[in-house]
C-alpha cells in the first residue's frame, strides 16, 4: 500500500470540489500503474526535426 500526501493548499481546494479522497487515491493508483495517457499541451514535439 502506498501513501498519498496532500498539501494544505490542495486539501483546501479539494473541499471546494466534489473530489473525494477515494477518487484521488484511485487516480494516483492508475498513474502508478501507467494507465494515464495525457496531453499536457505546450506544443512540444520531441520527434520533430529542428534543422
Amino acid at each position: 500500500m502506498n501513501r498519498v500526501f496532500k498539501t494544505r493548499h490542495f486539501s483546501r481546494w479539494m473541499r471546494k470540489t466534489e473530489l473525494t479522497d477515494e477518487a484521488l487515491c484511485g487516480a494516483v493508483r492508475e498513474m502508478a500503474q501507467g494507465l494515464i495517457d495525457a496531453d499536457l499541451g505546450g506544443g512540444c514535439d520531441d520527434d520533430k526535426d529542428e534543422g
